[in-house]
């Protein structure tokens, strides 16, 4: 079968309204096309379904064209009834459509990267052809798709038409008689040789800065000597140094924060971070701690039987150049951390955390290159492309996601921040084992199922591990993600895989592929055939093989006797698998290509061999300070890009999916916006988990922003009614210029800050992901070198269980005439946690009827929330209310009047105040002189971003 199929799209297809948003870009048309390659024979009859089946005949129009027995020439077999351009061109007759100046640019995806849209379409002309009894298998059929774009007047910047992360484009057909346009620029990959490299330090350090390995000259002068004086020889493979590359890069090893600083011997992750959770589970007998900082993810108690494990990355750097895959396969990668804890836990809630620059100030001259070719995407088009990305990620794959963040901000001008959590439920013990323990057995299987292995993703490990300049993006690093792949992997897994006890151990494949997951798992000894690995493309070479992060692998160890049941469930939820070697207990990795050694290495050396770097902090002369923000009125602080709505992100994503939303993101009539939320992942359980977050931006005092966000992140969770005795953080660093002793400074503050408030709070930490170099180094208009680097920030995630989803408050009021009380924290940590204990017992006892933590914006923009809700008006007298205009340690509650009492005997009186009430006048009413109404906040508050 030789066809190709053309549907030609409505005016309204939303890519044309995207590309056109700006007004640069004059589209008229924009046609897919499908191409089927077979050595099978399909009748006229089988290629209409299948054209029927990629078209909506409402709104599109198509054409199908099969090639002769010649292959040399095309007939039509059948257009649309609609008819449109005749003709019998492969391409639609362009000059009898347009009389006056046009073009036609196809695109297409970049060989050997993801084609989502190609492999769903081959499920459906696979399946059509098997319900029609012709015996064909998948790879008896290929399918390309690309894309035709038709335009008007001058040729554009072919930059604003594809990302060359990932697609190529070419022109196909132009009419006018003076056109001028940029040439795309090309993708570089880099291909082995295959052959070994000489030990000389030059000669290694001019691989390494070639293919943007990131390793220092000490790590060198290791590597060098460790293969003369104990491999016994004067040369290393390719495969070989890129390995240990990727094994020691900051991105997997997390150098910087486990190094040496200063007078910390034990560096700030085991120093401050781990010590301060091993303080509080050797202090307290009640903590819930099940597995902390061992494996993909960390894991709690959630009752006798279940564990909640939770797990929150960074995807910045690919973030920056290709916003929508990037952010996409960090959410995809995020869910597989949760299906690699463990024996496999179920991914239940999905959570994001979005920074980007202000698109209101930011500068639009910074390109990657001094040639000008490569521009630094704009804030906008980076939030729009990661919103979608997480949207594809989560919604395609039945994953709720009930819960984010969006900040704005120029500390963010180097780099996007992208924060995508998950969270999962698994049973304690599986098939009589404890679930969260797990290890190969020696002779075990080495099985990789999900996804095939292509270019796409090599190197990401090291280019995330440096800033972004142009000579370490090499147009590889960005992994294109396939959620529905990953979906029929988890089902596969949770719903037999798993608990049929078919695996010893199971990890994903992240950073580094199967060199990460085979040489993590296999750490004790391995045998890998790198040729069984199934491929999107030919011609890689072992080394891409090997260190691809292509998306939606998991690799199992499994017993010899289990392989034949595994692969039968694997087969049945259509995963393709692959044996591709065994684990053993010889102490060294060795991998073969066709029956050649490409790698033989011992693995102590790869794990335990990278050089220690004592670090040192110098306290810097100056510091970023907060910038002073002064609004005229509550109307324009509500409308600020930092507090008003997120509901255009909240809409677009899927928060019912698994039927657990117990506390929305959105809440009250008119929908308002919350930065906590809770689930109730078992339907026989009245047990919730709530999530919150909060993002310290370090200025004049780390230690103390480090201090306001955790309690901020904490204090989110109390509100709604989460134990306080029950809460663990996550914690992301993302730092810049990270070698700086100055940044190092500041650092080591923010974890002492981590050490001494968790302790202070009984807040563990139980997981975490930091990202050290979050700069961007390239060129301005005028060709001038320029370094950007953002303020260095942590986001502090909070979970915890709120033990009857009956004890949930939500922030919009109830009543009117209830009465609204402030509860002050205060900023001591000691009695911020009695004055939690005080309000969760209140919450206990039913005295609150409604609740918010104050956060950004300041108190009255909380009230603001509270009362927009349900349109209700309310009554308040603070005296300091037109100063507090920032985050404070407060939570507003209302109480009815019946309640005040016995609400009032649970606290001390210096704990609480009463400051108002609610009332059934749609008007906040602030002191005689000051009134605004509900209707003007909300409409300020609902003002559209993007």
């Amino acid at each position: 079968m030789q066809a190709i199929i053309e549907v030609r799209k409505p005016h309204s297809d939303p890519r044309i309204a995207t590309l056109e948003s700006d007004g640069v870009i004059n589209i008229r048309e924009v046609i897919d096309v499908y191409r089927f390659h077979s050595t099978n024979h399909a009748s006229k009859e089988t290629l209409l379904e299948i054209v029927h089946a990629l078209t909506n005949h409402v709104s599109e129009q198509f054409r199908c064209f099969i090639y002769n027995a010649d292959r040399n020439k095309i007939k039509i077999l059948e257009t649309s009834k609609i008819s449109y351009h005749e003709g019998s061109s492969i391409l639609w007759d362009f000059r009898r459509c347009y009389t006056s100046d046009f073009w036609v640019i196809e695109k297409q995806t970049l060989r050997g990267v993801k084609n989502l849209l190609a492999e769903v379409t081959l499920d459906i002309v696979t399946t059509l052809l098997k319900q029609r009894d012709i015996n064909t298998i998948e790879q008896d059929i290929q399918v390309e798709t690309s894309t035709l774009m038709i335009g008007r007047g001058r040729l554009p910047d072919l930059n604003l038409l594809y990302n060359p992360m990932i697609e190529e484009i070419s022109l196909k057909a132009i009419h006018s008689k003076r056109v001028t346009f940029c040439d795309p620029h090309e993708s570089v990959n880099i291909i082995s040789s295959g052959k070994t490299k000489n030990l000389t330090l030059e000669e290694l350090d001019a691989f390494n800065r070639q293919n943007a390995l990131n390793l220092n000259e000490i790590q060198l002068s290791k590597i060098a000597e460790h293969f003369r004086s104990k491999e016994g020889r004067s040369y290393l493979r390719d495969i070989e140094l890129e390995t240990i590359a990727q094994t020691w890069s900051e991105h997997c090893k997390h150098n910087i924060m486990s190094y040496p600083i200063d007078d910390l011997q034990e560096g700030i992750f085991r120093g401050y971070i781990k010590k301060s959770t091993e303080t509080i589970i050797r202090n307290n007998p009640n903590h819930i701690c099940a597995s902390v900082f061992t494996d993909n993810a960390g894991a709690i108690w959630f009752d006798k039987d279940h564990l909640i494990c939770v797990k929150v990355e960074t995807h910045n750097s690919p973030s920056a150049l290709e916003p929508f895959g990037g952010a996409m396969t960090g959410i995809l990668g995020v869910n597989r951390d949760i299906l690699g804890f463990g024996l496999a836990a179920k991914p239940i809630a999905n959570y994001y955390a979005f920074c980007v620059e202000d698109p209101d100030t930011e500068r639009q001259d910074l390109y990657h290159d001094i040639h000008k070719t490569k521009p630094k995407l704009d804030s906008r088009s980076i939030l729009k492309g990661i919103i979608q990305g997480v949207n594809t990620g989560g919604n395609c794959s039945g994953i709720p996601t009930p819960q984010g963040a969006l900040y704005f901000s120029n500390a963010f001008q180097a780099k996007p921040l992208v924060f995508v959590g998950c969270a999962g439920i698994i049973p304690a013990k599986i098939a009589e084992k404890e679930s969260w323990i797990k290890g190969p057995e020696d002779g075990d299987l080495i099985v990789i199922a999900g996804g095939r292995t292509g270019r796409d993703g090599i190197h990401g490990a090291t280019f995330s591990s440096a800033g972004i300049t142009d000579s370490n993006v090499k147009g590889t690093e960005i992994q294109l993600g396939d959620p529905f792949t990953q979906k029929k992997l988890s089902d596969a897994i949770i719903r037999e895989v798993r608990d049929t006890a078919l695996y010893n151990a199971i990890t994903d494949n992240g950073a580094g592929g199967l060199s990460s997951s085979v040489g993590e798992m296999g750490r004790e000894g391995f045998v890998v055939h790198l040729e069984k690995v199934l491929l999107k493309t030919s011609g890689l070479a072992p080394w891409e093989i090997w260190i691809s992060e292509s998306q939606e692998r998991m690799t199992f160890a499994v017993p010899r006797g289990k392989l034949e049941t595994f692969g039968h469930i694997m087969t049945r939820h259509g995963v393709e698998f692959a044996v591709i070697g065994e684990f053993n207990k010889s102490g060294r990795g060795l991998i073969t290509f066709e029956g050649t050694t490409v790698f033989d290495l011992s693995l102590h050396f790869l794990h335990d061999g990278n050089p220690t770097v004592h670090l040192q902090t110098k306290k810097p002369k100056e510091m970023p300070g907060k910038p002073h923000v002064t609004f005229s009125s509550l109307e324009e602080t509500i409308r600020d890009k930092n507090v008003c709505s997120r509901k255009f992100i909240a809409k677009q994503y899927d928060h019912e999916v698994q039927g657990t939303s117990i506390l929305k993101p959105l809440q009250g009539r008119n929908k308002i916006f919350s930065e906590v939320t809770a689930i109730k992942p078992l339907h026989n359980s009245k047990k919730c988990i709530g999530q919150a977050q909060d993002l310290a931006i370090m200025t004049r005092d780390p230690y103390l922003d480090t201090c306001s966000s955790i309690e901020q992140a904490v204090r989110n969770l109390v509100t709604i009614g989460v134990n306080p005795q029950k809460i663990v953080l996550l914690d992301n660093f993302c730092w810049s210029d990270s070698n700086d002793p100055e940044k190092l400074w500041l650092l080591k503050e923010a974890g002492r800050a981590c050490h001494d408030i968790s302790i202070a709070l009984g807040t563990p930490f139980i997981s975490g992901k930091d990202s050290m170099f979050n700069d961007f180094s390239g060129y301005t208009a005028s060709g001038a070198k320029v370094k950007i680097s953002n303020i260095p920030s942590l986001l502090i995630t909070a979970i915890g269980i709120v033990d009857d989803y009956e004890d949930i408050v939500s922030l919009d009021t109830k009543y009117p005439e209830d009465l609204i009380y402030l509860i002050d924290m205060n900023v001591e940590a000691k009695r911020a946690f009695e004055v939690f204990r005080r309000y969760h017992l209140a919450l206990k006892n039913k005295l609150v009827a409604s609740a918010i933590p104050v956060g950004s914006g300041g108190r009255l923009v909380s009230i603001a929330k509270m009362l927009m809700a349900n349109g209700h008006g309310g009554m308040i007298s603070l005296e300091d209310n037109k100063e507090n205009l920032e985050k404070s340690h407060e939570i507003i509650v209302t109480v009815a009047p019946k309640n005040e009492l016995a609400f009032m005997d649970t606290f001390l009186d210096t704990e609480i105040t009463k400051i108002g009430k609610v009332t059934q006048e749609a008007v906040l009413e602030m002191g005689k002189s000051s009134k605004v109404k509900i209707d003007a906040l909300l409409s300020a508050y609902k003002g559209t971003l993007l």
